[in-house]
C-alpha cells in the first residue's frame, strides 16, 4: 500500500515538473508575442504586459521559492508554481490520513531536500557559468559602446551574440528595458536574483553614469580586470584546498557507508529499533543530524572554493 502511494506522488511530482516546463515555455512565447504587439502600436495594456513580467510577488515563500527556480534557469510563472505547491500539500495530506503523519512528514522532508539540491546545484552552475562568460560579455558591450551606442543598445546587441547562460539572463534585462524599465533597475533585479555582485556594479554604474555622467567604459574595463583577478584567485584558493575538501567528502562517505554496510549485513537491526517508538524516534533524529552535518560540511566546503 506504501509503495503504491510513493509510485503516485512520484508520478504525480513528474507530472507537475513537466506542466511547469511547458507553462514557462509559454510564458516566454506569450512576452515575445505582447512585445510585438507594442512594437506594432497594438493597443495592449502596457500594465498588463509590466505585470506578466514583474509579477509581484507577496509571499515570502513563494517569492523566494519563485527566485530559486530563475536561479536555476528555469523560468515558471510564479502561479503555476503556487498550485505546484496546493498540489503537494494536497498529497501529504492524502499521504497523512492513509500512512500515517509520520510518513507524510518523511516524504515531504525527502521531496524538499531532493528538490532543493536539484534547484542548488543547477543555480551553482549556471551562475558559475554565468560569471565565466561575463569578461568576455562585458568586452563586446564595451566594443559596442565604443562605436557609439548607448547602453540599452549595447546590453541588446551583446546579449543576441552571446552564448547561453549569460544570453538568457540579458535577453531578460534587454525585455525589460523595451518594457519601459529603466536598465539599472532591470540589472539589479537580475543582480538580487541570481546574486551576482558584479551585476550590483553595473547596475550602480548606469545609475551614476545616467544621472550624473562619466565614463562607463573606464567602469566596464575595470570590472573587466577584477572578475579576471579574482577568478584567478579564485583557482589557486580551489587548488590549496583540495585536501580539506577531499576530507570532507570522506568524512560524509564514511558515515552514509558504514550505515549502509550495517543495513545490509544485519536488516533486522534496524527493524528491531524501526518496531519502537522510542528507537525510532531515535533514528530519525539520527538521520536529522546526519542531514544538518552534511549541509554545514557543504557549505563550509563551498565557502573555500568559491570566493565569488
Amino acid at each position: 500500500m506504501l509503495v503504491g502511494i510513493v509510485v503516485v506522488i512520484a508520478i504525480g511530482a513528474a507530472g507537475v515538473a513537466l506542466w511547469m516546463f511547458a507553462s514557462a515555455r509559454q510564458r516566454e512565447d506569450r512576452e515575445d508575442v505582447l512585445l510585438r504587439l507594442r512594437a506594432m502600436g497594438s493597443g495592449v495594456d502596457e500594465t498588463q504586459v509590466r505585470r506578466i513580467k514583474t509579477s509581484d510577488i507577496r509571499n515570502p515563500l513563494l517569492r523566494e521559492l519563485t527566485h530559486q527556480f530563475w536561479r536555476a534557469g528555469l523560468q515558471p510563472d510564479p502561479r503555476r508554481i503556487r498550485i505546484a505547491l496546493l498540489v503537494g500539500v494536497a498529497a501529504c495530506v492524502l499521504v497523512a490520513v492513509v500512512a500515517g503523519v509520520l510518513v507524510a512528514g518523511s516524504l515531504a522532508v525527502i521531496a524538499m531536500l531532493v528538490l532543493y539540491i536539484f534547484l542548488s546545484r543547477r543555480a551553482a552552475a549556471r551562475r558559475s557559468a554565468v560569471l565565466d562568460q561575463l569578461p568576455e560579455f562585458l568586452d563586446q558591450i564595451l566594443r559596442a559602446l565604443s562605436a557609439g551606442n548607448s547602453l540599452e543598445e549595447a546590453l541588446a546587441e551583446a546579449a543576441r551574440e552571446a552564448r547561453s547562460p549569460v544570453r538568457d539572463l540579458f535577453l531578460t534585462v534587454s525585455r525589460q528595458v523595451r518594457l519601459g524599465a529603466p536598465v539599472e533597475e532591470a540589472l539589479a533585479r537580475q543582480a538580487e536574483i541570481h546574486e551576482i555582485n558584479d551585476l550590483h556594479v553595473l547596475a550602480m554604474a548606469a545609475s551614476v553614469n545616467r544621472q550624473y555622467g562619466g565614463s562607463l567604459r573606464r567602469i566596464l574595463k575595470s570590472l573587466i580586470h577584477a572578475i579576471r583577478s579574482r577568478d584567478s584567485a579564485g583557482r589557486e584558493l580551489r587548488a590549496l584546498t583540495a585536501e580539506t575538501r577531499l576530507s570532507a567528502g570522506a568524512l560524509v562517505a564514511i558515515t552514509v557507508g558504514l550505515t549502509v554496510y550495517v543495513y545490509l549485513q544485519n536488516p533486522d537491526y534496524y527493524s528491531e529499533m524501526w518496531g519502537q517508538f522510542g528507537t525510532r524516534l531515535m533514528l530519525l533524529g539520527s538521520v536529522l543530524l546526519q542531514g544538518i552535518g552534511i549541509a554545514v560540511i557543504y557549505s563550509m566546503v563551498r565557502s573555500s572554493q568559491d570566493p565569488r
